[in-house]
């Protein structure tokens, strides 16, 4: 399973994985290079879990069969958009199209909040935990609506907020 990011991990492996024993013998012979040793081997951990969150998206394509999307908004169909569609349509057409598609349409896991309740702002955040612990790569916070004004004009349509692992796939493995 190959992806764009797998030089990136593996020439960092590899790297980290020849510099660290180096490190270790010459601190073995009194070397005080210590702290060098212990960022070598903590650059090492990064690169590991870089390689493990980008292979969570990684799997062998050989036919069509084999394609997955996971989409949580419909931007538009026949000669149509569907900005007049509330979130919750949007979602659950989208079930009713995975449970149709067989495997390659995904529905996303949701979790309405409303955030003028603290209580369900706490449940909200405890899922977010829980989802990107899991190693889920985080959520997308929309309104309700699809188009949406505030007292300053239009909200922002959605804002992803991704966990700390997915971010190394962006950000690499540091």
């Amino acid at each position: 399973m190959w992806s764009l990011r797998s030089p990136t991990g593996a020439s960092a492996r590899a790297a980290f994985a020849a510099s660290v024993p180096a490190l270790e013998a010459a601190v073995g012979r009194g070397l005080d290079i210590k702290g060098m040793l212990d960022r070598q081997r903590g650059r090492l951990e990064m690169a590991e879990r870089f390689v493990d969150a980008y292979r969570r998206y990684c799997w062998t394509v050989e036919t069509l069969d084999d394609l997955k999307v996971a989409p949580f908004q419909i931007l538009a169909g026949e000669g149509r958009v569907y900005t007049d569609r509330d979130h919750s349509w949007h979602v659950e057409t989208i079930e009713r199209v995975a449970d149709a598609s067989g495997s390659f349409v995904h529905p996303t896991r949701r979790l309405r909040v409303n955030v003028n309740d603290p209580a369900s702002q706490d449940a909200g955040t405890n899922w977010w935990e829980e989802l990107t612990s899991a190693g889920g790569e985080g959520m997308v916070v929309k309104p309700q609506g699809a188009v949406v004004r505030g007292r300053r004009g239009l909200v922002q349509p959605g804002l992803k907020v991704r966990g700390r692992e997915y971010l190394r796939l962006i950000y690499g493995p540091e």
